[in-house]
């Protein structure tokens, strides 16, 4: 009977002593780098870079309530981009970036605002 359990002992220690462990590091703070609007009448095309890859979204709307949330793909990325369709002329929008690390630390821009071209402005520019 002895015999058993030293057997099973044994395997049971090689098991605890196969495992490895890996640590994530991460040598510069999580934060954005960038971020751009570039607005027309009825749409806007905002894009942003992080410091880390991230899974990143944004939210806007006519408020700070931020009615309407677009995902960048399901993937971490350094750069996104997402169009943004169906706004109102001359209108103010607010807008935020939030984003997430392998880490998984978290990011927001805060609140920030652009205002679409007005139709004369669009004509104007030529946009």
């Amino acid at each position: 009977m002895k015999k058993e359990s030293l057997i099973t002992g044994t395997i049971f220690a090689m098991l605890i002593i196969s495992f490895t462990f890996i640590v994530l590091a991460q040598t510069e703070p999580f934060a954005f780098i960038t971020i751009k609007v570039d607005a027309t009448d009825t749409g806007a095309i905002i894009s942003w870079e992080t410091t880390i890859p991230a899974k990143s979204y944004l939210q806007y709307g006519t408020s700070t309530r931020y009615d309407n949330r677009l995902t960048v793909d399901d993937v971490f990325l350094n750069n996104a981009r997402v169009i943004v369709n169906g706004l109102k002329p001359d209108t103010k929008y607010h807008y935020r970036v939030k984003g997430l690390n392998a880490l998984g630390e978290q990011i927001s821009s805060g609140d920030l605002t652009f205002i679409t071209l007005s139709a004369e402005e669009k004509y104007r520019m030529g946009k």
